[in-house]
């Protein structure tokens, strides 16, 4: 017999499953419709230059589109085993942000660093490197027209606060409860698992990653880290 506490977790496990299948069906619905309509172009059409040569265009993009679907999927639900070693935050995140110097020049973004003295932190660096790098790109993506990048870094007694501060467009307030959610995005081109994935691997440290913004004034993630990871 289920305990009421398995069956919480059964139900929720049902729920996520649920949201997951129905983002991945809307997702995967777009470019098989642009592949079904060319590919009968074309087959209505054999002798259309023009027609042919948008099947041409198009198609490998939505293949593109497909793969990296799948790709980003398997990322979310297979994560690499995690390894822990001790990090350095402070030169992991310099690390980081200098990835994306050349972009912060273009778009004339100040990148402002206010780095604490900090303990190594047990984790693995490949994970937390790239929830920094997802984070510090969406962050650059909300300030097409410049603004500033605050890095912050303090210990409190037991844990590491890490927060990624940007004075961008902001996020509604009706999609701040969704950001965090497979497939929910609000660019054009974003599949939605770049936060969702940022979650898990912090989740997965025994972290947790909270968000604040306000339209037009801003976002702040903010990444919370035990110093030592607790068993999984």
């Amino acid at each position: 017999m289920l305990t009421k506490e398995r069956e919480l977790l059964l139900a929720n496990k049902l729920t996520v499953f649920g949201e997951v299948a129905i983002g991945l069906a809307h997702e995967l619905r777009q470019p098989l419709t642009a592949l079904k309509g060319m590919t009968q172009a074309v087959m209505q059409n054999p002798d259309d230059q023009e027609c042919f040569a948008d099947f041409k265009l198009i198609v490998p993009k939505q293949l593109d589109r497909l793969i990296g679907l799948l790709e980003n999927l398997l990322k979310f639900g297979q994560l690499p085993e995690q390894r822990e070693e001790p990090v350095k935050i402070n030169q992991l995140l310099q690390d980081t942000v200098k990835l994306f110097a050349n972009r912060c020049r273009t778009l004339q973004i100040r990148v402002i660093e206010k780095l604490g003295s900090l303990l190594e932190v047990k984790a693995d660096p490949d994970q937390l490197s790239q929830v920094f790098i997802n984070l510090i790109a969406n962050a650059i993506q909300a300030m097409p027209k410049g603004g500033e990048l605050t890095l912050i870094t303090v210990q409190k007694r037991l844990s590491i606060i890490i927060e990624i501060i940007d004075t961008g467009l902001g996020i509604k307030e009706k999609d701040i409860k969704n950001i965090f959610q497979p497939f929910f995005s609000t660019k054009k081109q974003g599949l939605g698992l770049g936060l969702a994935l940022a979650l898990k691997m912090v989740r997965d440290h025994c972290g947790t990653l909270t968000v604040e913004s306000r339209e037009g004034a801003g976002t702040k993630f903010t990444i919370e880290l035990p110093l030592r990871t607790l068993p999984r």
